[in-house]
């Protein structure tokens, strides 16, 4: 009985702990690191409906990649050496090379 007591009395006292771990790191601010360096941009990424959204153009331009801007469609492209990404604000897709890529969210 009094092993049965001690194992309740553990459990109470680590539920609290690891409910309050998953609260911390939900609320923690998301960060973009790139090989090991923090990016500082202009908009945090934030979650939405359980997907991390993320401003690309600062990672584009981490990258050095050639970013245009389309006001009329609405759509930026992405260059780097050989690959080229498009994505048209609203849309769940993107095009990288040519190829359709369905994203998870617009």
């Amino acid at each position: 009985m009094k092993k049965l007591w001690i194992s309740i009395l553990v459990g109470l006292l680590v539920l609290p702990m690891m409910f309050q771990s998953s609260v911390k790191a939900a609320t923690a601010p998301i960060s973009i690191f790139i090989d090991g360096v923090r990016l500082s941009t202009d908009q945090a990424p934030v979650m939405v409906n359980g997907r991390t959204m993320v401003p690309l153009r600062a990672i584009f331009e981490a990258f050095n990649a050639t970013i245009k801007w389309n006001q009329k469609t609405q759509t930026v492209t992405a260059t780097k050496d050989d690959t080229t990404i498009m994505l048209k604000i609203g849309s769940k897709t993107a095009t990288i090379n040519n190829k359709a890529v369905t994203l998870d969210v617009p």
